[in-house]
């Protein structure tokens, strides 16, 4: 018993490290605090004068922490501590009490304005993403789970008291997958409102509303808005009994997608593969429609070509060199594409920025009515609009050729468009070059162009011939097709995709 109790009494209890010590290795202390949420970091940070190092605000650990949420901004050299206060404060932002955008005039909303912008601006892809096979952008992500949350997109063109912010118009505008796609919900989420308002101005002419004013320095981004959500109406609303059902059986990797990041105001040139679609009313309906006031009970004119859900591709090439002797000068007569038609006149117009110099010429084709025809366009870059850099405006003129190769002048339509931020989506107005000059009687009409990935194992081509029977592109000189007509309302049921609508858990594009 005496050997016992010795044995015990020579038996060293365990090492207890005095209050305040932290025996792990700086590097595991890094690994459990990247694996932390920011409430458990700042606990972390209390236990010991280690582990204070490490999350100190000099630490590598928060240029880390901020790359694993959001894009590190490439045009400024920041301190960790500046990332750090960065870091905070874009969090604190996207954990902010939901509320519902309406015409960006708040306090509560313009705040967020400031903050949903910066991160549309310092977007750049930086995370790969093995769903899409390729990088996006975290912060891109982000805005779109924050739009998703706070309905950013769901009072689009509805009337409220007062004037809509131009910029909110403008952030809408830059996500039009949000917008126009049906991928997070499309229908339900984002209802359509004031497709009255947006018919009557999509058929103004040129006369009537510029889409760029100002020597290109400014466009109407209400115009824009406009027409993006005349087509919202056509292609996610099966109220409209047109293009809903064909625009949800498009293959899911045609459909709009989210801007990638980058934007910058120097111009540049665009993927090679776009769909599209586009709409036109008898000169009779429109003329109705011009002579009706705001204010009157709209009616609603049933819109041509697309209430047959077709559907068309154009393939764009972009040759480089000097291309200015392949624009015909009747083709500038009509777009002018090399210069502003009108030069700023005011002191403070002549002051505003103008749009860069370099221009992007490309080249396209397609087929109408099994008949191939050709355009020739450019793209120039425009200067920020209300904070937000990437805008273009691009012009085209459509022509068949002649036997000898030059455009056939009894056919030939031209487009004016805006490239939203981003490169994926082109809106505008198309109209018929007859040789007179622009007038209240002006045979136009709006159009959208998205961009596709280009997959040389898919027949896209033949895809569009076998849905849209051969209709011309953009073509209001067609035969006025029959209306299309659903023979009963499970006809929306059967093929669509089925979408679930839940808060995302992930980054989604």
């Amino acid at each position: 018993m005496a050997n016992l109790n010795n044995s015990s009494a020579n038996t060293a209890a365990p090492a207890t490290p005095p209050p305040g010590e932290w025996k792990l290795p700086n590097e595991l202390t890094l690994k459990i605090a990247l694996y932390s949420q920011d409430r458990e970091i700042c606990n972390l940070a209390a236990v010991s004068k280690k582990t204070s190092e490490v999350t100190a605000d000099n630490s590598h650990l928060w240029r880390i922490i901020f790359c694993q949420e959001f894009d590190l901004p490439t045009d400024k050299d920041l301190t960790s501590k500046e990332i750090k206060e960065l870091y905070q404060k874009r969090r604190k932002f996207l954990r902010s009490g939901c509320f519902c955008f309406k015409d960006g005039n708040t306090k509560g909303e313009t705040k967020a304005l400031r903050s949903l912008l910066e991160l549309i601006i310092e977007a750049y892809p930086s995370w790969f993403s093995e769903a899409h096979g390729h990088l996006v952008s975290l912060n891109v992500a982000k805005v779109n789970i924050f739009a998703y949350e706070h309905n950013l997109l769901a009072n689009v063109n509805r009337h409220f008291r007062g004037n809509k912010n131009p910029q909110l118009i403008a952030l809408q505008l830059v996500l039009p997958h949000l917008n126009l796609g049906l991928e997070l919900g499309g229908i339900a989420l984002n209802p359509t409102f004031g497709f009255h308002d947006s018919q009557k101005a999509v058929y103004e002419t040129a006369l009537s509303k510029l889409i760029f004013q100002n020597g290109w320095n400014n466009i109407d981004v209400e115009w824009v808005m406009h027409c993006t959500n005349f087509f919202k109406y056509h292609l996610t609303s099966p109220d409209a009994q047109t293009a809903f059902q064909a625009f949800a059986e498009i293959p899911d990797e045609f459909h709009i997608k989210a801007l990638e990041g980058g934007l910058h105001n120097e111009g540049h040139a665009l993927g090679n593969k776009w769909m599209g679609t586009f709409a036109y009313l008898d000169q009779n309906e429109l003329g109705a429609l011009r002579r009706a006031r705001a204010n009157d009970n709209l009616d609603i004119f049933q819109d041509k070509h697309i209430d047959e859900s077709k559907f068309q591709m154009l393939n764009m090439e972009f040759p480089t060199g000097d291309m200015t002797s392949e624009w015909p000068s009747y083709f500038e007569d009509s777009l002018h594409s090399l210069a502003p038609l009108h030069e700023p006149r005011t002191r403070a117009q002549r002051r505003s920025p103008s749009p860069s110099k370099k221009a992007f010429y490309f080249e396209a084709d397609g087929i109408d009515e099994d008949e191939p025809f050709r355009s020739k366009g450019w793209l120039n870059p425009l200067p920020s609009q209300y904070g937000i850099p990437g805008w273009q405006r691009m012009t085209m003129m459509k022509y068949f050729e002649e036997p000898d190769g030059s455009p056939a002048m009894d056919s030939l339509w031209a487009y004016e468009g805006v490239v939203i931020p981003g490169g994926k989506v082109i809106v505008g107005r198309w109209w018929s070059v007859s040789g007179l000059p622009i007038n209240q009687n002006q045979y136009c009409g709006p159009f959208i162009l998205w961009a596709i990935p280009r997959d040389d194992d898919f027949d896209l081509l033949g895809y569009v011939a076998d849905q849209t029977d051969g209709l011309p592109m953009m073509d209001g000189a067609a035969d006025e097709p029959d209306a299309y007509e659903l023979d009963t309302d499970e006809d929306y049921v059967q093929t669509p995709r089925t979408i679930e609508i839940k808060t995302p858990t992930t980054p989604f594009f």
